[in-house]
């Protein structure tokens, strides 16, 4: 796979990352591409194609997050949708709302 193959399909996946979380990091971005970038590619890569997702107005830096694996304390950064696809017809409501009170989605507006 090529460098701009690799890049299209991992900015794919930030926008999929970012159509389902309201925050996510690189980290998230990897499970969804499987951890492990193709031979060639340097996994530094990521940091470009997520400065084209802020570009492509997908997501945007939002604060820090630690990292939940091998690095001892690294810390990544938080990114934040702007692409956030939510379930307007209350049928998901408590995934999407979960610090909503009880019987929150009956309200008329």
């Amino acid at each position: 796979m090529s460098d701009k193959k690799w890049a299209e399909y991992a900015l794919e996946a930030v926008s999929t990352a970012a159509k389902a979380n309201e925050y996510f990091t690189a980290d998230d971005v990897w499970e969804l591409i499987d951890k492990a970038a193709p031979d060639g590619i340097d996994v530094r890569e990521m940091g470009h194609v997520l400065s084209q997702a802020v570009k492509d107005e997908v997501c945007i830096a939002d604060g820090r997050a630690p990292h939940e694996g091998p690095g001892h304390g690294q810390v990544l950064t938080r990114w934040r949708s702007l692409i956030l696809e939510v379930d307007v017809t209350g049928t998901d409501n408590e995934d999407n709302y979960p610090d909503q009170p009880e019987g929150s989605g009956d309200l008329p507006f």
